[in-house]
């Protein structure tokens, strides 16, 4: 994956209203797989906070705005 940098991601910071920047999984085939996207998460699917995988978010990105999609914790390369 484009970020094979392990950015250290403070679980605690990935709440629903957080805006995240994030790469596409390659399995999306990515036109340009360095772009980074921008969403809102929307849902967080967790009891507990250490087995967070991964965040809901709605995109804010021109022409996808509204967009849905499941981002995995690998995928976030920031949290604005």
């Amino acid at each position: 994956m484009q970020n094979s940098i392990h950015l250290a991601i403070e679980i605690k910071d990935l709440q629903v209203g957080a805006i995240i920047k994030y790469y596409l999984r390659p399995e999306e085939l990515p036109v340009i797989p360095e772009k980074l996207w921008r969403g809102k998460i929307i849902r967080t699917t967790f009891d507990n906070p250490k087995c967070l995988d991964h965040v809901e978010v709605e995109s804010l990105e021109p022409g996808y705005e509204g967009e849905r999609e499941i981002v995995y914790i690998q995928q976030i390369a920031a949290i604005e």
